[in-house]
């Protein structure tokens, strides 16, 4: 009997940690944008955010592409 009271308490300890890992990971999760700015042209967005180069598409303001030259590595 102590033996399955061992082996039901590891069981439960597994499930609370799968549970909230999995809920960790639901949080950390990516949502979308966190404030959208809307728009009817390309100066509203010159507006909000002059000299950034955000473009209105699908009328929200939307932030340039980012090449991969653009980046910028720091080696340690």
């Amino acid at each position: 009997m102590d033996a399955r009271k061992t082996s039901t308490a590891k069981f439960a300890i597994l499930l609370i940690f799968v549970i909230f890992a999995s809920d960790m990971c639901k949080k950390s999760a990516a949502r979308g944008p966190i404030v959208t700015f809307w728009c009817q042209t390309n100066d509203a967005c010159e507006h909000r955010f002059p000299n950034h180069g955000y473009k209105c598409i699908n009328h929200l303001c939307q932030p340039p592409k980012i090449s991969h030259n653009d980046l910028q590595f720091i080696s340690t």
